[in-house]
Parts: structure tokens; sequence; C-alpha cells
């Protein structure tokens, strides 16, 4: 007998972008690795959340495999845009070549194999590589990334 399994993927988490939000403390240059005008899925942990919740009350029979993201795909500008509407400031992006991300991120101190493996990342994102498995399955939460962006904000506001 096969026990029942769910494999989750959620894509890229707009919380990654809370370094560069607290960032914006200061200054007002969003930095980013991919292309400033590609849209990417993205999530916010909460729908995650939401999703993780479903799928533990109402399990369902067999093997299944659940991609979840965002209302909607955005690129770095759209974020950037999201974040100075939050913070009431304009954000100008500055897109980085892909290439100078491994050198980059050990300068702030991650460990060169991760490093390696986050430009490999940014290179999967802006290349289309890193694509959902099923589109027509993809489950999408409700969570705009300016409300997200503002859950970050009152974070690292009163850091």
């Amino acid at each position: 007998m096969k026990a029942d399994s769910v494999f989750l993927r959620g894509s890229y988490f707009i919380e990654n972008w809370e370094i560069d939000l607290a960032a914006l403390r200061g200054g007002e240059v969003f930095n980013t690795f991919l292309r400033a005008n590609h849209r990417i899925p993205q999530v916010a942990v909460r729908d995650l959340g939401n999703v993780i919740a479903d799928l533990l009350t109402r399990p369902q029979r067999g093997h299944q495999v659940v991609e979840c993201t965002g209302p909607t795909e955005l690129s770095p500008g759209e974020i950037a845009e999201a974040m100075g509407e939050v913070i009431r400031k304009r954000v100008k992006v500055q897109q980085l070549p892909t290439s100078s991300a491994t050198e980059a991120l050990t300068q702030f101190g991650v460990p060169r194999p991760v490093a390696a493996l986050l430009q490999e990342m940014y290179e999967g994102f802006d290349s289309g590589h890193i694509a959902f498995e099923s589109p027509q399955t993809v489950r999408r939460g409700e969570v705009s990334a300016k409300d997200a962006i503002a859950c970050m904000w009152h974070r690292v506001a009163v850091a």
C-alpha cells in the first residue's frame, strides 16, 4: 500500500525582499540581481500557510503536487513600486549583473556555496527555466505584494 503524499511547491517568497526593504530606511535604491522588468511568480508566506492549513484539514488520497503562488506574477520593478507606496518615497531600481551575485553575496557574509546557488536561481528565473510543473493547477493566494510589504515594513520600522 502506498502512502498518501503531498508535495507543496511555493514560488519565490515576497518576504525574500525584506532585507532590501530594510535598506530603504536609509536610502532610495532597490538592488536586484533579477531583470527589473521580468515578472516571476511570487507568494506571501501567509498565503502559503493558508494552503498548508487547507491541505492538512482536507487531505486527499494519493499523490499530488500542489504549486502555490500569489495573485499575480510580479517584476522586481513592481515590487519596488509597491515598496515606494508603502514607505511613501520614490524607490529607484538598480539592476545588478546576475553574474556578479556570487561575489556580491559572499561580501555580505553569505557562504560561497549558498551564494552560488542563489546566483543559479536568479539565472533560472531570468531564463525561464524555473517554472511551474502544472500551470493549470496552480493555487493562487490572495495577499497582494503591497499588503505583504506593509507587514514587513512594520517589522522593519520597529526593529
